[in-house]
């Protein structure tokens, strides 16, 4: 039989029945059309579980019941003493009702006390017909599933953070120092800002969405703009302490979970706070969504490494590309490349710069036709009589791969995903040199020297009473 039969011979709605379907109490025949056909068997459990039901046993001992993990007789001795103890107290309640009436007073002369002590002495079974445990607005005393939607809310702030760093302001995310501690702080200042528009506008985030959590007044509706501010506010005091000392944070938060499973988190306080559902689905949703910010962060990051400028780059947009990179990585020699691949100073800007110690970059030469960069050449010597090291040679590379991103990473053919097979071998490479062709591009890096003994593949050392010379030709040529 159909559901429609089913309401009709057991005089239940179809939202009881798929409710009873959902709680794991029935479990009707799916054909190939996903319809649902019921048995007479079906049928008898429907009828069961209605008079069941009719009588308040709860939906967990009819699933025992049907397991056959709690005996009948036994269920329903328990519901008969909650009955005779819920009889007890209503009768309880009607004397109390029946004696203030009788009393004739109206509410400001009311002897609450008086009538108060009648009903603590009385001694009546748990729970209690007289509890108001039940007054309360939903405040979702779900600590993990809030904690963790706030979490997906702070990783998507991070990312957004993320992009306006790297894309607008050209700063590396990954850096040292002062940028580490934005990438902690600037996401909660953020969420500052968004969670009140999105709380005021949708009664939800994004992270509270996947976990089903929605957030509205005492009335229903969504929060103002200046009532989710406040809350985020209080959030920050009394759930994250500020963010401040650590230890402190922490204490924070667990204050804030035993709190949360009592309902009285005190920034909703006026709020209802609602969990529509546990479908296991939503768990997934909360690791995919993970999965697909990580992987939107690393694209991220990885395109924040390619050159501005793409394809047959001029001289002026290889120095635009090499300074713009330069300045992302931070690499700070006080100077920037002119249109001609020379050094030129930087324009004074009264701020301090911590200008990075080495051996002063060479010039590039750039070789232009039609409005093509043809070949860029770097060359550097050394007489000095000190030893060639992979230190020392360090200043150069960096500087060479900057090189290599801004010519051979513009071309056609390299992405995100391989741009790092194009980079220069390592340090020690440079010693012995190196040549290899990239997207049209052949980078060729030789070396000489005399007076030096290679004490090591990195590390050329001096050879007493020797005149010592070490020169080094890096070139990147258009082949294709």
């Amino acid at each position: 039989m159909n559901i429609g039969e089913v309401e009709a011979r057991t005089g239940m709605t179809r939202a009881n029945i798929r409710f009873y379907e959902s709680k794991g109490l029935l479990s009707p025949i799916r054909a190939g059309n996903d319809y649902r056909y019921y048995s007479e068997k079906d049928l008898a459990s429907l009828l069961k579980i209605k008079l069941l039901r009719q009588l308040h046993v709860p939906i967990d001992d009819i699933s025992r019941l049907q397991s056959g993990e709690l005996a009948l007789s036994d269920a329903l001795s328990e519901k008969l003493s909650q009955l005779e103890a819920d009889v007890a107290q209503r009768m309880t309640a009607a004397e109390i009702c029946r004696d203030i009436s009788t009393a004739g007073v109206g509410y400001d002369e009311l002897d609450a006390p008086k009538y108060l002590s009648r009903i603590t002495n009385a001694s009546l079974a748990v729970p209690s017909f007289f509890t108001v445990r039940g007054d309360e607005l939903p405040q979702a005393p779900h600590p993990w599933r809030r904690y963790f939607a706030r979490s997906l809310d702070v990783l998507i702030y991070s990312l957004i953070w993320i992009v306006i760093c790297s894309q607008l302001f050209r700063v590396n995310p990954l850096g040292q120092g002062f940028v580490r501690v934005l990438n902690f702080l600037i996401p909660y200042a953020l969420m500052l800002i968004v969670e009140p528009v999105l709380l005021s506008t949708l009664g939800t985030t994004p992270g509270k969405w996947v976990f089903g959590l929605v957030l509205k007044t005492a009335s229903g509706k969504k929060l103002t703009f200046s009532a989710a501010f406040d809350r985020i506010l209080m959030v920050y005091r009394y759930g994250l302490g500020y963010l401040v000392i650590p230890i402190y944070s922490i204490y924070r938060l667990y204050v804030s979970y035993v709190a949360c499973k009592k309902n009285e988190l005190p920034w909703d306080e006026a709020n209802a706070y609602t969990l529509t559902d546990k479908k296991p689905v939503r768990i997934a949703a909360f690791f995919l969504a993970h999965i697909i910010i990580y992987l939107l962060l690393l694209s991220v990051l990885l395109q924040a490494q390619m050159p501005r400028h793409r394809g047959d780059v001029t001289a002026d947009e290889f120095a635009q590309n090499f300074n713009d990179l330069m300045d992302y990585y931070g690499l700070d020699y006080d100077k920037h490349l002119d249109n001609t691949g020379k050094w030129a100073e930087n324009p004074p800007d009264n701020t301090y710069h911590l200008t990075i110690l080495g051996p002063p970059p060479s010039d590039f030469d750039i070789t232009e036709t039609d409005g093509v960069v043809r070949e860029i050449r770097y060359e550097m010597t050394r007489t000095d009589g000190q030893p060639i090291s992979s230190f020392y040679l360090s200043e150069h590379m960096d500087v060479l791969n900057l090189a290599i991103r801004s010519c051979v990473c513009a071309q056609k053919g390299i992405n995100i995903i391989n741009q790092f097979s194009v980079l220069a071998p390592e340090t020690k490479s440079f010693v012995g040199g190196f040549t290899y062709t990239k997207a049209g591009i052949t980078v060729t890096c030789t070396t000489d020297y005399q007076g030096y003994d290679k004490a090591r593949e990195d590390l050329l050392m001096p050879i007493e009473n020797a005149q010592q010379y070490f020169h080094l030709v890096f070139s990147m040529e258009k082949t294709g």
